[in-house]
Parts: structure tokens; sequence; C-alpha cells
């Protein structure tokens, strides 16, 4: 009974993040086609710009692994989180981004019908390299990579270990100033024992500042 219990949780708890990854998805498209005044971005070389974002993290790899035993089960995920961002072109195609996000882990163990929860935090700083694919027009993709340093902890305590990411995602200009954009990311951590791997799907708001 608790094996058939559990998958059916599993099954339930699944469902729910599609839910939450389509509301995020279906805001992105709303806010997308509310902004009827876009234009170009333009040449990127000298262009700075702050902005923060929220995204929806998915975790896999052997952290992130269930377990489902006879009277045990033990289950750990990610889930919304938040982050900043500060972005300076190079070139009229590239720029470079320094960013964080604050990612909450959630970790439950389920002892004979008795249940615990604990979470701890991953937080990532990341310096990335962009290419940005037709600056010229007001909805640009692009594609960005880099290192971080992602940093353990659970409120006492904390470790920190080295990573990259890399990712693709695209941005839309409100006006002169201001955009809004949306990608994922992959992110691998490179922890001792466990592979800690997992992807965000994030959006956000960018301001502008400078350049021509």
């Amino acid at each position: 009974m608790e094996l058939t219990f559990w998958n059916w949780a599993k099954r339930k708890e699944r469902k729910q993040n599609v839910k939450k990854i389509l509301v995020l998805v279906a805001v992105i498209m709303l806010f997308g086609m509310t902004a009827v005044y876009g234009q170009a971005i333009g040449d990127l070389k000298g262009k700075m710009a702050v902005g923060g974002f929220l995204d929806y993290g998915i975790g896999f790899g052997d952290q992130f692994k269930s377990f489902d035993y006879v009277g045990f089960t033990a289950k750990s995920s990610l889930g919304l989180s938040f982050g900043g961002k500060f972005l300076y072109g190079v070139a009229p195609k590239i720029a470079v981004k320094g960013l964080f996000d604050y990612q909450t882990e959630s970790y439950k163990v389920t002892i004979l019908g008795v249940e615990a929860k604990s979470s701890y935090h991953i937080l990532e700083i990341s310096a990335n390299g962009m290419y940005f694919f037709s600056p010229e027009k007001k909805m640009c993709p692009y594609v960005e990579a880099g290192p971080g340093m992602y940093s353990f902890g659970d409120g006492g305590s904390s470790t920190s270990k080295i990573g990259v990411n890399a990712g693709i995602g695209g941005i839309y200009m409100i006006n002169e100033k201001l955009a809004i954009d949306a990608g994922g990311r992959f992110h691998m951590i490179f922890t001792d024992v466990k592979k800690t791997n997992y992807v965000d799907i994030h959006a956000g708001v960018s301001f502008f500042l400078g350049g021509k």
C-alpha cells in the first residue's frame, strides 16, 4: 500500500511541476504579446544592463535521485528561485554577464509514515559570455556559457564548488531601455561524490544604459 501511495504521490508531484512550468511559459508569452512598442537592441558595444529574474529549477543526477523502499522514502528537488544580473557589451554582438542565482533544494524523508523535511540553498555566482544573433531586430535569440562558483549551505555552514553552465534564450526590447528575456541554462557542478546537475528555466527584465 505504501509503495502504491508513493507512486501516486510522485505522479501528482510531476503533474504539479508541469503545471508550474506551463504557467511560467504562459506569463512569458502574454508579456511578449503585450510588448507592441518593441525596437531593436542595436549595437551592444558599450551598453550596460541590470536586471532580475525568476526561475524554476529541475534537478537530476545522483544528487536528486529518489529512494523508494518499503517503509522508507526520500526525495530531493528544486523549485522557484530568484536572481540578478549585470551585462556589458564588448562588441556589437557580444557581451559579458555577471549573475547570481539563489536556488533552494528541498529534502523530504518519510520513515514508517513519519515525515521530516529540510532544505538548503545553492547560491550561484557566474561570469558568462553571451552571443546575440540578431541585435538589429527587436526579438533577439542568444547563447551563453561560462564558469561559476556554487555555494551549498543550510543556514549554519556552507561549502563551495566550481561548476559550469550553458544555455540559450531570447530577449525582446519593449523600448530603448526596457527588455524582457527568457531562456534556460544547464548547470554541472563538480561535487566530490554525487553528481549535482540541474536545469533552470528563467524569465526576467533588463534595463539598458549607455551605448549607441
